[in-house]
């Protein structure tokens, strides 16, 4: 839900996975690669959405 937001309210797609990749830092790079796989979902259901 939030990383759909983000992109609603103009954040690119480079710009949420720049955080994902920094929240490695403080959440733990598990914690962040279950975020990148989210966004990854988001990203795709987006561009399905757009054709």
């Amino acid at each position: 839900m939030h990383i759909e937001a983000g992109l609603n309210v103009g954040l690119t797609r480079d710009e949420v996975t720049e955080i994902l990749m920094q929240m490695a830092v403080y959440a733990g790079f598990p914690a962040a690669l279950n975020g990148l796989f989210a966004a990854k979902e988001v990203f795709a259901a987006k561009a399905s959405i757009a054709d």
